[in-house]
């Protein structure tokens, strides 16, 4: 029983980990086309900020994992 509490415990903390790393990308991004927003002089550059492209988090995850391999 013990190690199963024990699992448990470590499946618990990696979740929370992997949630914040998830939020944490999020938020990056969400910064980055504010900002952008925020800077644009005109109607084009604001529209160029509403097209930045936002890669979901888990195809981040494989591309920087294919790049730390290489």
């Amino acid at each position: 029983m013990k190690h199963f509490r024990n699992a448990l415990v470590v499946i618990v903390a990696l979740s929370a980990v992997a949630c914040t790393n998830k939020s944490m990308y999020q938020f990056g991004k969400n910064y980055q086309k504010n900002e952008c927003i925020k800077e644009a002089k005109t109607a084009w550059q604001l529209e160029e900020c509403d097209k930045l492209e936002t890669v979901p988090f888990e195809d981040y995850q494989k591309q920087k994992k294919e790049v730390e391999q290489d």
